[in-house]
């Protein structure tokens, strides 16, 4: 479910940062795997999955209480969870010198590339 949501967003050639794309996929990913039952200590056990659990819970939460319309993503949750992925290993060390961390704090935060090229 995370990388397909990296394709929406490729298809879609959507102008959003990298670190946005990859909160968005995480949330994706929770709400995939709180849906399908699968047991959140498999999956919750690090940031920014236990992060992206916060999200999907309080969406989920508002889907069950009735709320109209679609739900909205509460913004300081949106925020813990974006600093969570930007501070997370995979995306704030390169993997080879020179390479870029869009979404990572060195690349999404400090100045370096902000966005993933959507070029399918």
């Amino acid at each position: 479910m995370h990388e397909s949501t990296h394709a929406f967003f490729d298809l879609t050639t959507s102008n959003i940062t990298a670190t946005e794309e990859e909160a968005v996929s995480y949330i994706v990913t929770a709400l995939y795997h709180r849906m399908t039952g699968l047991t959140p200590t498999r999956w919750t056990g690090a940031e920014p999955f236990i992060s992206a659990k916060a999200v999907a819970d309080a969406l989920l939460s508002q889907y069950q209480a009735g709320v109209a319309g679609v739900p909205a993503v509460q913004a300081g949750q949106f925020q813990t969870l974006m600093l969570a992925v930007a501070l997370d290993p995979t995306y704030l060390i390169p993997a080879s010198p020179g390479a870029g961390t869009p979404a990572g704090l060195f690349g999404g935060f400090l100045g370096g590339p902000v966005r993933y090229v959507h070029n399918g």
